[in-house]
Parts: structure tokens; sequence; C-alpha cells
């Protein structure tokens, strides 16, 4: 990644789904983002992972495309939405 750049990556306990802990993890590490020089930080979650895509919408994060085939399981690709949040 370029200088002020970073790819993150959030796993929500079951306990904590549905109760907003998603959006607010994408706030806060945009803050944390901010306050530390970088001007830009992106994410990305599989395409059947509406709840997570859901939190990046609601964290006001800008969807910037799908990489198609990002993951193969069992032979499966997994398409991957990629979103990012920027100055």
């Amino acid at each position: 990644m370029p200088t002020g750049v970073a790819h993150i990556g959030i796993d929500v306990g079951q306990e904590f789904r549905g109760k907003g802990a998603a959006t607010e993890a994408l706030k806060l590490a945009w803050d944390w983002a901010k306050a530390n020089s970088f001007h830009r930080l992106e994410g990305s979650t599989d395409e059947t992972n509406t709840a997570m895509r859901k939190a990046f919408e609601k964290a006001d994060w800008k969807l910037e495309g799908i990489s198609k085939n990002l993951f193969l399981e069992d032979g499966q690709g997994h398409d991957f939405y990629v979103y990012a949040k920027t100055i």
C-alpha cells in the first residue's frame, strides 16, 4: 500500500451482530486513520455478507467496485465488494 493508505478487516462476534458494532468500528477506524495522517482507508466483504455491506454504507464508506473471484473456496469463486473512505 502507498503511504497514507491502509486496508482493514473487521470480524464481529456473534453476540454483537445486528447491534451496530461493525458500523461503529468502521467509523472509529476512520477517525483513527485521519488522526494518524492516513488519507485513505479501504475494506471489502464477500458479496453474500449483506450485513457488512450495510455497515459500510451506514458508516458512509463508498462502494468502489467488485473484485471478481477474489477468493476461491472448494473451487468456487467469491466476489468481494470493495469500499473506501477518503479525505
